[in-house]
């Protein structure tokens, strides 16, 4: 009888490497935002894939980036949290950049060395640059002499990723799953709520999404009808300018109300439910830089 192996798993990488979209990949659902804007996630968000005998916990960390407010300096203290507490680290590179580690790379490289953990790299996005075009990339991060393995996938197709399911999980430890076999987050649905109706917020802003923004689901409710489930949503989205605000209630109201109707249509997939969502978009200046505030909000 094989042993089973199980372990939690650092995604780690610049932003827009494409984090978040191996980890939908990963576990068939869309459990992190994905976005060409930096810093699109926030927190730290588990996703649970189970394969065979072996059971990966892969933490989606925020984009490696120097913090200019206190938002982005627990989002950095949360990463290196992650890093400490994880069984393997990958550090995602595209695979289409020049053969040059940034200084937070170098820093999280660093890191992974005095921590003593198992690493590998991950060059995504291989349909920008030829195998050969990859090898100078490879033998750069190679000097470092921490990865265990270089992996070239494509989180958008899946190409690649059975190769790096084969890699993590010779390098996990050998012990009882962490999570149920049908578990693909530990996420609530709340918490899968608002990151849901910040995705149609990024989807709909594009340039134009103001940093400054948050969604706090302020209530849940549900409840059981002829069979069906439904479900009640009240969200807010926090903006910390008022012509922040602006920007997301559109004209007449009118952007907004299609990031609701887009944002209910995505929760009914995901929570096979009837969903009437409300949202209220209010400004709370200055939360981004108050520890009390963003505590509120949802980060710690």
């Amino acid at each position: 009888m094989s042993e089973r192996r199980a372990g939690y798993i650092a995604l780690t990488g610049r932003p827009n490497v494409g984090k978040s979209t191996l980890l939908n990949y990963l576990v068939e659902a869309t459990v992190a935002i994905t976005s060409p804007k930096p810093q699109t996630t926030r927190h730290v968000i588990r996703g649970v894939a189970t394969r065979g005998d072996n059971q990966f916990v892969f933490l989606d960390t925020p984009g490696l980036h120097r913090p200019n407010d206190l938002l982005g300096g627990v989002m950095m203290r949360n990463l290196n949290n992650v890093i400490a507490d994880a069984d393997v680290i990958i550090l995602m590179i595209d695979a289409g950049s020049e053969p040059v580690a940034a200084d937070v790379e170098r820093l999280l490289i660093k890191k992974i060395a005095a921590e003593n953990t198992p690493a590998v790299l991950v060059l995504n996005k291989i349909d920008r640059r030829s195998k050969a075009g990859m090898l100078p990339l490879i033998e750069h991060y190679r000097q470092f002499d921490c990865f265990c393995a270089f992996v070239p996938l494509s989180a958008a197709t899946g190409e690649g990723v059975d190769l790096l399911l084969d890699e993590l999980a010779r390098l996990l430890p050998e012990q009882p799953w962490i999570f149920d076999e049908d578990n693909f987050t530990d996420q609530t649905e709340r918490d899968l709520a608002a990151e849901l109706i910040r995705r149609e917020l990024v989807y709909q802003l594009r340039e134009e999404l103001p940093y400054g923004m948050a969604v706090q689901v302020v209530s849940f409710a549900e409840r059981e009808s002829e069979g069906r489930r439904k479900i009640t949503i009240e969200a807010d989205i926090v903006c910390d300018r008022q012509n922040h605000k602006g920007m997301v209630v559109g004209r007449k109201g009118e952007r907004v109300k299609a990031v609701g109707t887009a944002a209910r249509t995505s929760l009914e997939t995901l929570f096979d439910a009837d969903v009437t969502l409300f949202l209220q978009v209010r400004v709370q200046s200055g939360w981004r830089d108050s520890e009390a505030k963003l505590k509120d909000l949802g980060f710690s």
